[in-house]
């Protein structure tokens, strides 16, 4: 799936924050994920647009789609937003101790609490990075 990679770090190039969804939270918990951390906008694989759709709503955030077109689908695809406008010409420099992913616990001690990682740290590998060099 080509889409994940893609909008993880099209976003961070971008200067955003990413907030994973756990798929396997029920509606009302990742409404509360997304009005808990803030979250802009929602970018939902049309696979799992049912519970994205129905969270995005509950939390009052704009949502847009990625992977095949969905019949009847209830919001725009990522793909025709972007596809007019011109590849950024370089990425959003931040900071090795900025956030940039927020990662939600299980809640199994009640609900959902957001863990932030930085850019020192590769979400990919769990291990500290060097900070590359500030232009």
């Amino acid at each position: 799936m080509v889409d994940f990679p893609r909008v993880y770090y099209g976003a961070l190039a971008a200067g955003a924050v990413l907030v994973p969804v756990n798929l396997l939270l029920t509606v009302d918990e990742a409404a509360h994920v997304l009005t808990d951390s803030g979250t802009k906008l929602l970018v939902c694989h049309s696979s799992q647009l049912a519970l994205g759709a129905a969270a995005a709503a509950a939390a009052g955030v704009p949502l847009v789609t990625v992977g095949p077109a969905a019949a009847g689908a209830v919001a725009p695809r990522l793909e025709e937003l972007s596809h007019p406008l011109p590849p950024l010409p370089s990425y959003v420099t931040r900071s090795a101790e900025d956030p940039a992913v927020v990662l939600y616990t299980s809640g199994t001690t009640g609900v959902p609490k957001g863990a932030v990682l930085t850019h020192l740290l590769d979400p990919g590998t769990g291990r500290w990075i060097s900070p590359p060099p500030r232009r």
